[in-house]
């Protein structure tokens, strides 16, 4: 049962990582500043995402594993909420159809 917990943690962290920076390079050229300064925090969570992951990999047998885990965790966590706020903004102003 862990490895399947596992194998789906990491797939799915890995495919938020992957949306983060697409998010980035997909809104190249986007224009106003709430999508260029969505733009810049998708990178840096990007970003940020792959180096505690990398962080939180070297720590993967030792007593830090618990609080690497947890700040990697916390980037895409707050990327995913902030893309839901931004949705949710834009949804109100009309400018996206649900």
């Amino acid at each position: 049962m862990y490895e399947a917990h596992s194998a789906v943690a990491i797939l799915s962290f890995a495919a938020f990582m992957a949306a983060e920076l697409l998010s980035w390079q997909a809104l190249t050229g986007a224009e106003g500043a709430s999508s260029r300064n969505y733009r810049r925090f998708s990178l840096l969570c990007g970003l940020l995402s792959v180096l505690t992951l990398l962080l939180f990999f070297g720590t993967m047998f030792s007593e830090y594993k618990g609080l690497t885990e947890r700040i990697f965790v916390a980037f895409p966590m707050t990327w995913i909420g902030a893309t839901g706020l931004r949705l949710r903004a834009l949804a109100d102003k009309g400018a996206l159809a649900i």
